[in-house]
């Protein structure tokens, strides 16, 4: 009898497993609504949660006196989380998640002393940085794309120019005299 139960626990976990996906999915699609997974975690995961804030507190602190391998736990941690938001943040341009990532940890290394877990998880924390250097970036790519637009704009008019330019030469070149053009010619060709 034990085996006749086994496929009916494992259709109800997968069905339920797949009813969690579905929940999810409708909670995160749907606007206005921000439905964050510890709602959904169960225990386990609630707890595992509250430890590695724990341990990122911990960490946090040796990191500002200084422990060296306590930094690269933490980016460990929290740099793939990082770059996957920056990176969707930014467009999907790597380039520029990468950048921000950057900036956000030397930032969060500058003021790893306003850290207060009693506030939030490390990695909240991090991504706060992470928003805002995006902010600051974003009008700056601003600023980096406009400037670009407008040189490609004025090397396309420069282009169109030519000809014109091209021709009032030619047509300036033959009415001067000849001894003038066998001098320019001398000169310049």
């Amino acid at each position: 009898s034990g085996s006749a139960t086994g496929p009916l626990e494992m259709s109800w976990t997968a069905s339920i497993a797949r009813l969690s996906r579905l929940v999810w999915g409708f909670y995160s699609r749907r606007e206005g609504f921000r439905h964050t997974r510890d709602k959904i975690r169960t225990n386990a995961g609630k707890r595992r949660c509250m430890q590695d804030h724990f341990e990122d507190r911990a960490l946090a602190e040796a990191a500002g006196r200084g422990d060296e391998n306590a930094w690269r736990v933490l980016f460990d941690r929290h740099a793939d989380a990082a770059y996957r938001y920056a990176y969707v943040r930014t467009g999907r341009r790597p380039e520029r998640a990468e950048e921000a990532v950057q900036e956000a940890w030397l930032i969060a290394v500058r003021r790893l002393g306003s850290f207060d877990a009693a506030r939030g998880s490390f990695g909240g924390w991090l991504q706060g940085i992470l928003e805002n250097v995006l902010a600051n970036q974003r009008r700056k790519w601003a600023r980096r794309d406009a400037r670009e637009t407008a040189l490609e704009s004025a090397g396309e008019v420069a282009r169109e120019a030519q000809p014109l330019v091209d021709d009032g030469l030619a047509l300036a070149f033959t009415e001067i005299s000849v001894e003038y053009q066998d001098a320019i010619r001398a000169k310049y060709v």
